[in-house]
């Protein structure tokens, strides 16, 4: 399985180039077969009826396509491919305003004003197969407004509640995969903490609230999958633009009996 960001896939329709490299990624040149039996891109930015050209590029590639789409246009937006001949029994667009989602301590106002702010962002998807589960997720960044106004707190607290749901559903393993917009520990990122930008954006990313996350999830008995298999490894996943800092923020967790072994390229 792999995970991965695409930043809008809409670019593709309109380099030649770059979707051949996106293909050579998905592809095997040799055997024309798909390299992986589950991929997860977040912040594809497309809406309908857009992800029908790009259903018709994945299934020549032998893959199936599921989409969830932000409601806003350039903006968040989930697939989830599939090379498995196996369908999902059920498809879950995760809404974070689902009324089975509202918290326990939150008042009717609180909740329809997170309801108008939140709804339909296309920020989760969950695939329900015969054997197994798949949870895409895109998180936002935990900027100053996102972080004081409680946004971000709301859809962490959210997704533990899905991923809970779901798996308290089946006894099948339960694979995260996603752009979770935080690191999980100090390891996770490498920077020159002395440029004030930067300083200020690990200050973020490193929320010690916002990181409860990552160990409530470790305590419903996920691993997160590369940390596990490297504990002391130095990889990241992304850089930010024009600033001498990069980071590990896309990640897979899985059950721990499900791991065999997690790379990043």
């Amino acid at each position: 399985i792999m995970t991965l960001n695409v930043n809008s896939l809409k670019a593709f329709l309109f380099d030649p180039v770059s979707l051949e490299r996106f293909k050579d990624m998905l592809v095997d040149k040799d055997t024309n077969m798909p390299k992986f039996a589950i991929v997860c891109l977040q912040e594809t930015k497309i809406q309908p009826p857009s992800e029908h050209e790009f259903e018709i590029y994945f299934k020549n590639w032998g893959y199936s396509s599921y989409f969830t789409s932000s409601k806003r246009v350039n903006d968040a937006g989930i697939l989830i491919l599939s090379s498995l001949k196996e369908k999902p029994a059920k498809i879950v667009v995760h809404n974070p305003v689902d009324p089975i989602m509202r918290h326990t301590d939150e008042s009717p106002v609180e909740y329809a004003k997170r309801a108008k702010l939140l709804s339909h962002e296309g920020r989760a998807l969950a695939l329900i197969f015969p054997s197994f589960q798949i949870i895409g997720v895109y998180m936002h960044f935990p900027s100053d407004v996102h972080i004081m106004d409680g946004t971000r707190q709301y859809l962490d607290r959210d997704l533990l509640a899905f991923v809970a749901n779901l798996k308290n559903k089946s006894p099948n393993p339960t694979f995260i995969l996603g752009d979770m917009n935080l690191c999980r520990t100090t390891a996770d990122f490498r920077a020159n903490a002395a440029h004030g930008v930067v300083a200020n954006l690990i200050t973020k990313l490193t929320d010690p609230l916002l990181r409860g996350t990552f160990k409530e999830l470790e305590r419903m008995g996920f691993v997160d999958a590369y940390r596990a298999i490297h504990p002391n490894g130095k990889d990241m996943t992304c850089k930010a633009y024009g600033l001498p800092l990069v980071m590990r923020l896309d990640m897979i967790y899985t059950p721990v009996n499900n791991l065999i072994d997690c790379g990043v390229n």
